[in-house]
């Protein structure tokens, strides 16, 4: 948001319900089809004095390191492998994640899953499409 000058936010309440968060991501297969991959987080705060400690953008981040996940394990596949196992494959971009980035930032995702994907480029979908 926008910088301020004055530094005398004071919060009171932090929602600790579940939380459902959308995202949308850009990746390529290994055989170097661009994908745009939508889909859905759900998750909760679980140690709130950690996540104040390590980030002051909980949501932000969450994003970013399924993004990063997301490019690692879909640069592995084809554009044939992916469209038959996407779901294992957001299935792995969290439960098989051997980082702590999620605990040290208190924060335990329930279920990570991809709702959609289409081919970024228009000409490569009219290409799949002919085959």
């Amino acid at each position: 948001g926008r910088r301020r000058e004055r530094r005398d936010l004071t919060i009171k309440t932090i929602d600790l319900r579940p939380m459902y968060m959308s995202f949308e991501f850009n990746c390529r297969t290994n055989d170097n089809v661009e994908l745009v991959l939508e889909g859905s987080f759900f998750w909760e705060i679980v140690d709130l004095q950690a996540m104040v400690q390590y980030t002051n953008d909980t949501t932000g981040d969450i994003c970013n390191h399924a993004r990063s996940r997301f490019i690692e394990l879909v640069s592995k596949v084809t554009l044939q492998e992916f469209m038959l196992q996407f779901n294992v494959i957001a299935e792995k971009v969290h439960q098989n994640d051997d980082s702590d980035f999620y605990k040290q930032r208190g924060v335990k995702i329930h279920s990570l899953e991809v709702t959609g994907y289409h081919c970024a480029e228009m000409s490569t979908a009219q290409i799949l499409e002919e085959i």
